[in-house]
């Protein structure tokens, strides 16, 4: 293969091509009912992890005594866990 000044320039193209070639424009998300409000007395939320099952997380708060509170959520089925642990700081 011979190297000419246009060798440059025909790669951008051809990969510009490849990268638009590929995209298309993404609907509308449609949201369905809102999850039940997480209430602001479980503090500041400072991390998201996995759960233990598909669509769950677990949402952790610190108070403003720095214990740290974990919730559960389930977001296929929008259900806040009413049980949560409570891990307090000395």
């Amino acid at each position: 293969m011979r190297f000419t000044p246009k060798t440059p320039l025909y790669a951008l193209l051809i990969s510009i091509a490849a990268a638009t070639a590929g995209c298309e424009k993404l609907g509308t998300a449609t949201t369905g009912a809102e999850m039940p409000a997480i209430p602001a007395a479980l503090g500041e939320l400072v991390a998201v992890t996995p759960g233990d099952g598909a669509y769950q997380s677990v949402l952790w708060f610190k108070q403003a005594d720095q214990s740290v509170v974990a919730v559960r959520v389930n977001i296929a089925r929008e259900t806040i866990y009413s049980r949560t642990v409570r891990f307090p700081r000395s």
